[in-house]
């Protein structure tokens, strides 16, 4: 690697307007992306399902509403659902600002490897990279999601 760009790097890094503990707080979010997703899909069918009672469209007096309408208005109404699905928003405006080569990097990184053993070297030998490439890697990509990252909610479901 050239002696300008590896300093370059370096002094980037010290000048980051990002501590590390935000960074960490930023992949935890991050990780948490495909969890929320599998949330939102759950919690999708269980507001379809609420409403296929065959007994449920029978009401007294009034105007019928359709069951499309009323399962959004239960999304609309829902707390938990409207703050993961901000939170999946959020990460996906981010994801949009990445070229594909860093996405590919991203879900790699944070989602299919895991957090198990090494990470780095995990991601590195299925790469091809060494870990120094990854690390510089991960903190390229985290870098320019972090505008998107600082709003999102780290809670994933509120106990």
């Amino acid at each position: 690697m050239d002696k300008r760009k590896l300093l370059s790097e370096m002094i980037h890094e010290i000048i980051s307007p990002y501590a590390a503990d935000e960074l960490e707080k930023a992949e935890i979010k991050l990780s948490l992306y495909p969890a929320w997703k599998r949330y939102l899909i759950v919690m999708d069918s269980i507001f379809a399902c609420s409403f296929r009672d065959p007994y449920a469209d029978r009401i007294q007096g009034g105007v019928a509403v359709p069951q499309a309408e009323r399962v959004l208005e239960l999304k609309e109404e829902h707390p938990e659902y409207q703050r993961v699905l901000r939170n999946i928003t959020k990460i996906e405006e981010g994801l949009a600002t990445l070229t594909y080569q860093e996405i590919e990097f991203v879900g790699m990184y944070w989602w299919e490897v895991g957090q198990r053993g090494d990470h780095r070297q995990l991601v590195a030998d299925d790469l091809g990279w060494g870990r120094g490439t990854v690390g510089r890697w991960r903190k390229k990509c985290l870098r320019k999601m972090m505008p998107f990252l600082e709003d999102v909610d780290a809670i994933l479901i509120r106990a």
